[in-house]
């Protein structure tokens, strides 16, 4: 098990037998919600800094406003299960038009680039989309 709020987590991925010399995948889908944004960033930075160049994360993320009062009834239920749990979402992205502009900006303060961006749902409609996939690479 890693913990993402360890500053030293990529250790225990060396120990592991992670190879920073081979071209990786990380699949980091249903994580960064968890997080707080310092942890994101130092995954995101750690990617670009201890990775083989073309090697790759893929994450998602929710939007921000739904960590406090957006998304309506069911987002609310959602919330106090959460809390509940005592597994808050803590971090997210602003979705508004265009939404890869955050995105873009939070990959290339990494040291990344996007290869790969999808919202859920579709950009530009009454509702905001609630989120999106990013799959960035090393440059």
């Amino acid at each position: 098990a890693v913990d993402f709020g360890d500053p030293d987590w990529w250790s225990t991925l060396e120990r592991a037998g992670y190879d920073a010399s081979t071209p990786t995948l990380f699949l980091w889908e249903g994580v960064s919600y968890y997080l707080q944004e310092e942890d994101v960033l130092r995954m995101l930075k750690g990617v670009a800094s201890k990775s083989a160049p073309s090697s790759r994360i893929a994450f998602d993320y929710a939007r921000k406003a739904l960590m406090h009062d957006a998304g309506g009834s069911v987002m609310a239920v959602v919330r106090v299960i959460l809390k509940t749990t005592r597994e808050p979402w803590t971090w997210g992205l602003d979705t508004a038009a265009p939404a890869r502009a955050p995105v873009d900006a939070l990959v290339a303060q990494c040291g990344l680039r996007v290869q790969r961006f999808s919202v859920y749902g579709n950009e530009g409609e009454k509702r905001l989309p609630p989120g999106g996939l990013v799959v960035a690479e090393v440059a």
